[in-house]
């Protein structure tokens, strides 16, 4: 068939409000914003150092044109965010906890999945801090929640599909079976200092910071996970059904239950009681 004519879509859900419903509100799409409102009187309380992490967990909805795939596309979805207020000059963390580690990442240059070091990743022009991230969370997947190294990479987005707020944009992706391979649970973003600038701009309030003689705003490092997307890539990825039996291994610390009493025999009276 032919296409019909295009037209602006909103993908905030609005609400009407009050007694009569006159005013009109808008649920928020992500949670972030959250951090930036609440930046300046965080950082006076903690005695204006930085970098500054606040960390969001909560409710998100988005006016999802098709939800679909299970908990994957949603209008209502949970997202667990941190947000890193730093001096980039400053900001140098140690990679020597990583060295000899290796990151499968897809790099917008080049196209093609890679496993490079942290080395190699700054050798490339990714800032240090920006890398130490990396590898924290490729740490997290394998290492916390056993992901196979073959099933975790690193997409980075760039021309159009980088969003126009971020300096450097990754994906993270895990392989998942019910979604049909490769999908995104999460995302690395440096967002420079386009947030502080833009409230800065609308409360006309200062966020400059003052340090060793220097005036500067703040960048941003934000980590961002989809919690309902991060729980169903767990059943997905642990769940085998194989010899005629059905089994979810997780790590004991996410796992619901630490022990269970199971009969040995397959037998139907037994299984019933």
């Amino acid at each position: 068939g032919s296409f019909g004519e295009a037209k602006a879509f909103n993908m905030m859900i609005d609400v009407s409000l009050g007694p009569d419903k006159s005013d009109r509100g808008y649920l928020r799409p992500e949670t972030a914003q959250s951090a930036y409102l609440n930046y300046y009187r965080e950082f006076n309380l903690l005695r204006q150092k930085l970098p500054l992490g606040l960390a969001i967990i909560g409710r998100a909805y988005r006016n999802e044109i098709s939800p679909r795939q299970g908990l994957y596309r949603l209008r209502e979805l949970v997202q667990a965010e941190l947000q890193i207020f730093f001096d980039e000059q400053m900001f140098k963390p140690d990679l020597s906890d990583f060295s000899g580690s290796r990151i499968n990442v897809v790099l917008y240059t080049t196209g093609k999945l890679e496993s490079l070091t942290p080395e190699e990743l700054v050798s490339r022009g990714y800032p240090a801090f920006y890398v130490y991230h990396m590898c924290l969370i490729d740490r997290f997947y394998r290492k916390i929640l056993g992901v196979l190294d073959t099933k975790l990479r690193f997409l980075e987005k760039g021309g159009d599909d980088k969003a126009f707020y971020n300096k450097i944009h990754m994906d993270i992706e895990l392989e998942v079976e019910s979604w049909g391979g490769f999908k995104e649970v999460g995302g690395l973003h440096f967002r420079d200092d386009y947030d502080l600038t833009s409230h800065s701009k609308g409360s006309n309030k200062s966020f400059l910071v003052k340090s060793e003689g220097r005036e500067f705003m703040p960048n941003v490092l934000e980590l961002s996970f989809g919690v309902d997307r991060n729980v169903w890539a767990q059943l997905d990825l642990f769940f085998n059904n194989s010899d005629g039996r059905q089994l979810l291994s997780l790590k004991p610390y996410i796992a619901p239950y630490t022990a269970a009493v199971l009969p040995l025999q397959n037998d139907e009276q037994i299984n019933g009681k």
